[in-house]
């Protein structure tokens, strides 16, 4: 399959403005547990802020198809993020399963999630640099 370099330049770009959807969508996700950890919220109140910004959010499945479709060189990349938000999901589902048996302190998960955004944020801005890269560079015909 073939196209344009017209569309081939949409179609990076259009990768480029979902991907910054897709990642500003995924770390901030997590600041409201990061608060509960802390002691400023209630679970319930992380989980109604978190339902408010799901509302009206991209299909981000389109992201993914425009990388493995048009961008194949930027699955590891994305891979990578994807093994991030994994780690992330990993310490908020243990704080979730201790907050649900009454321990309400979540100081111990605090910091192991905020290196795990840290390095969410990073493999974010790595995948971004190496996008930029490959949608710069013409692609043999």
């Amino acid at each position: 399959m073939t196209c344009s370099a017209g569309s081939e330049r949409e179609r990076g770009e259009e990768l480029y403005l979902l991907s910054e959807a897709y990642f500003n969508a995924l770390t901030t996700h997590y600041l409201p547990y990061l608060r509960v950890m802390q002691g400023e919220l209630m679970y319930n109140q992380a989980l109604d802020i978190t339902i408010a910004q799901v509302n009206g959010q991209h299909d981000f499945r389109r992201f993914e198809m425009l990388v493995h479709l048009y961008f194949p060189a930027l699955t590891g990349a994305l891979q990578t993020v994807l093994a991030a938000r994994d780690h992330a999901n990993t310490i908020l589902s243990a704080h979730k399963a201790a907050y649900k048996q009454g321990d309400i302190d979540g100081s111990e998960y605090a910091r192991p999630l905020q290196r795990a955004l840290a390095a969410l944020v990073a493999t974010c801005e790595e995948f971004k640099r190496q996008a930029i890269g490959v949608i710069a560079s013409p692609r043999p015909t």
